[in-house]
């Protein structure tokens, strides 16, 4: 007879939050800080970095919607490589016509600001 007294079972570890995740990839995503919540502080290090130093900012910020897009796909996982939870598909929803028109408009305004740049 063999007792369990907890010695060999890893502690259960609280999924990280879908929600809070999209809204932090949403509102202060080019700055890495979902992935510094999911527990992927090294590319959230990455990211903020890229986007402090102004150098490859445009890269973090495509990084930043595909980001969103992984989100709203619920593709995108934490540090232990398991899903977000709980996903809701109405969030996604909202959030990727967010993405979108975001998107566009960073579009826009880049191809707005190009011709200054041949003056």
């Amino acid at each position: 007879m063999s007792y369990d007294y907890g010695l060999n079972s890893s502690p259960k570890k609280e999924p990280k939050s879908y929600v809070i995740a999209l809204l932090l990839a949403f509102f202060l995503g080019c700055f890495g800080v979902h992935r510094f919540y999911v527990g992927r502080w090294k590319t959230g290090l990455a990211m903020l970095l890229l986007t402090i130093t102004g150098c490859l900012s445009i890269a973090s910020i495509v990084w930043w919607f595909i980001d969103l897009f992984t989100l709203c796909t619920n593709k995108f996982l934490d540090s232990d490589n398991d899903e977000l939870e709980p996903y809701n598909p109405g969030c996604a929803i909202i959030a990727g016509i967010f993405t979108i028109i975001s998107f566009v408009i960073f579009v826009v305004g880049i191809l707005a600001y190009l011709p200054t740049l041949f003056r």
